[in-house]
C-alpha cells in the first residue's frame, strides 16, 4: 500500500514537473471556476506544484498559499494510516496508545485543516 501511494506521488511529481498547467490542455480545469467564477479553494494548486517541483516557491506561494499548508497535513494524514494499516496487518488489530494518540492528532489536524480550507475559500473570494 506504501509502495503504491508512493508510486502514484512520484507518477504526478513526474507529470506536473514536465506539464505545465497554466498552458496544457492535458491538465483538468477547475469546475466550479468554469461553472461559477470564484476561485475554490484548490484553485491553483497545480501551477502551485509546478511551481514547486521547478523550485519557485515565490512563485507557488502567489498562485496559491494555501497549496502549502495542505501538502504537509496531506502527507501526515496518509504516513499515520500507512503505519496503522502495516501494525494491523502486522500484528494484528491491537492498538497502542500512542496509535490512539495518532488518530486524535490525525482527526484534529483534518479539522482544522477543513475549517481552514472553508476560510480560505471565503478571503480569495472577497
Amino acid at each position: 500500500m506504501g509502495a503504491l501511494c508512493a508510486l502514484a506521488l512520484a507518477g504526478l511529481a513526474v507529470f506536473y514537473y514536465f506539464c505545465d498547467p497554466s498552458k496544457s490542455l492535458l491538465v483538468p480545469k477547475c469546475p466550479f471556476k468554469l461553472l461559477t467564477g470564484w476561485d475554490c479553494p484548490s484553485c491553483g494548486g497545480q501551477r502551485a506544484a509546478h511551481a514547486l517541483l521547478h523550485g519557485h516557491i515565490g512563485e507557488a506561494i502567489a498562485v496559491n498559499p494555501f497549496f502549502l499548508l495542505g501538502f504537509p497535513v496531506l502527507l501526515f494524514v496518509i504516513a499515520v494510516h500507512l503505519r496503522l494499516h502495516r501494525r494491523s496487518v502486522r500484528e494484528g488489530h491491537e492498538l497502542t496508545a500512542n496509535d490512539l494518540l495518532l488518530l486524535r492528532i490525525r482527526k484534529i489536524a483534518v479539522i482544522i485543516y477543513l475549517i481552514a480550507y472553508l476560510a480560505w475559500f471565503v478571503i480569495r473570494n472577497i
